[in-house]
């Protein structure tokens, strides 16, 4: 669940027109009271902390910059965190994609903003909102994304203490501040989703199907050897086993050392 978000963006608009322009956003106290409320009556779920993508993935000054900051601040006074939300829209113009976004393409950056979160506060990571532009529908820009993405997704997926990565507009053209189908205007603008307007997918929807379905995903047969037993390296997660029609499961997860399954 994630409890709050954005408290590190400034508001361009009046009070009124936005939740943190209001006073409640500006209190001192914002991110405990809303974790002990949310603690509460939520009491066995894991609550997450969200913040924007600039914010979220500069760490330059260690635990002095401002997400790990008050973060910090929030738990010493008795926030219960239990795991980090870091943004990442790529919102940028394309004019612009050179200067803005590229710097967070770089690997060494990704993995020592999620390097530093787990030394300062050893709690689990969620890459919570993703959009990666294309900017248009044409095959080299379509491309250009599913190429990224793999490569962005690879990257999170091989980090251990990456929990989630969930990807914001599925679909071009219902996105945020936009009229339905206008790609010109609002979050549209980007064709930052995995299927065009008309439910086709494009190539990264493709590529992320190929990276779960396929390559993240453990298949294999073997045969036992003179003591019955056979060996494999898998993915963590749910596996079904079956050796002479007969079937069982069993779960693999980072805990476990060894395990017997008897059929």
């Amino acid at each position: 669940m994630e409890v709050i978000n954005e408290t590190l963006c400034n508001s361009r608009l009046t009070p009124e027109g936005n939740r943190r322009g209001s006073l409640f956003f500006r209190e001192s106290d914002l991110i405990e009271w809303s974790f002990k409320t949310a603690r509460a009556v939520l009491p066995k779920n894991e609550l997450i902390i969200n913040e924007a993508t600039e914010q979220a993935w500069d760490v330059t000054r260690g635990e002095r910059s401002w997400y790990p900051l008050s973060i910090a601040y929030a738990m010493e006074r008795g926030a219960e965190i239990d795991a980090i939300g870091l943004q990442y829209h790529m919102f940028y113009k394309k004019e612009d994609e050179a200067k803005c976004a590229v710097p967070f393409f770089s690997p060494s950056k990704l993995y020592s903003a999620m390097d530093s979160y787990y030394a300062m506060f050893g709690k689990p990571l969620q890459v919570t909102e993703i959009t990666l532009p294309a900017y248009s529908n044409e095959a080299q820009d379509e491309e250009l994304q599913a190429d990224l993405l793999e490569k962005l997704y690879s990257i999170w997926f091989s980090h251990p203490v990456m929990e989630a990565v969930i990807y914001w507009n599925l679909v071009d053209g219902y996105a945020a501040f936009a009229p339905q189908g206008d790609m010109t205007a609002g979050e549209n603008y980007y064709h930052g989703g995995l299927m065009r307007f008309d439910l086709t997918p494009k190539p990264a929807y493709e590529r992320l199907h190929d990276l779960f379905h396929s390559r993240w995903t453990t298949n294999g047969e073997g045969v036992t050897d003179a003591n019955g037993e056979v060996r494999f390296r898998g993915f963590k997660g749910e596996y079904e086993v079956e050796a002479d029609g007969k079937k069982d499961g069993f779960t693999l997860n980072q805990d476990i050392n060894g395990m017997e399954i008897s059929l």
